[in-house]
């Protein structure tokens, strides 16, 4: 077999991952049972890649900010959706709530929403609304997110596609404009490799095939803090240095799809983080990522 075969692969151990190369050969030689060979590649590929073990929460940090403060920076007719969303959201998890504990206390034959059955048996009516308050819940949260960022413009530009030896200035990766002037906020492209694939898991009398993305590692590619941003004036003007995405294939795996549902990707994003507004983020695109670009340099 040729080693051209297997350009792009490599070896991996990580929590829920494992690759390993291993061929068979299967010689027709005998009447009842072939002669099989099998052989371990790991020693023939090469350079391997490099992988860091950066802090994965900078991939998603946590996001603490002033609703008050938030509102007040936000157009007039997104600040009364984004309040709108607050009381009736409110409202309706709260009703939900209250519907299933009615229930839960009531017979079958006097619940006014949720039964006492399931797919497996019976089932509470409470554990039911908490679910469906919990979907609603997290349905209402994402729409307001959506409506407390509207105090800025923050749009990823198109770009050439990432490689070694590409630098950017911060104004030809992002369009970033404040409606308010912006306090001690800090502006940063972070990247990181995340584990994918598919399990088995036996819920009852029934298999179910769950999916899992797991970050696993993470580097921060560029990193500003800035005093104050006045208001209407574009981001990238204030910072004239590049952005060196080197770093990103000095310190992360290359992506490594095996099938269609397993694998390790290479995720990146532009973060704008304010202490009292809540954050930005803009995932960035990883087609055409090259194995070679991830290879210490010779």
């Amino acid at each position: 077999m040729p080693e051209s075969c297997l350009d792009g692969c490599y070896v991996y151990a990580g929590d829920k991952l494992e690759v390993v190369l291993v061929s068979e050969l299967k010689v027709d030689d005998a009447l009842l049972f072939d002669t099989e060979i099998d052989s371990d590649h790991s020693a023939l590929l090469g350079p391997q890649p490099r992988a860091c073990t950066g802090d994965i929460k900078q991939l998603d940090p946590a996001d603490a900010f002033s609703l008050g403060a938030n509102l007040a920076s936000i157009p007039l007719r997104n600040r009364l959706i984004a309040i709108a969303l607050i009381v009736f959201g409110g409202l309706l998890v709260l009703g939900n709530m209250v519907l299933g504990l009615h229930d839960e206390f009531t017979p079958e034959a006097q619940t006014l929403f949720y039964d006492h059955s399931g797919s497996d048996g019976s089932e509470s009516p409470l554990m039911k609304a908490l679910m469906g308050s919990g979907a609603l819940g997290a349905g209402v949260w994402f729409a307001l997110r959506a409506q407390l960022r509207r105090y800025m413009r923050f749009v990823l530009r198109e770009h050439p596609p990432l490689r070694r030896g590409l630098r950017l200035k911060l104004g030809q990766l992002v369009e970033a404009q404040s409606r308010v002037p912006l306090k001690g906020a800090c502006i940063r492209v972070v990247a990181g490799n995340c584990e994918k694939g598919q399990y088995r898991r036996k819920n009852k009398d029934k298999e179910e095939t769950r999916s899992f993305t797991t970050p696993v590692s993470a580097v921060v590619v560029y990193e500003r803090t800035f005093n104050l941003l006045p208001a209407n004036v574009p981001l990238g003007g204030y910072f004239s240095d590049e952005i060196d995405f080197d770093r990103l294939f000095d310190a992360l795996l290359p992506p490594l799809e095996i099938g269609s549902r397993h694998g390790i990707d290479v995720v990146w994003e532009v973060q704008l983080l304010h202490p009292q507004l809540v954050d930005q983020e803009l995932a960035g695109g990883t087609e055409g990522l090259r194995y070679e670009d991830f290879l210490e340099p010779c």
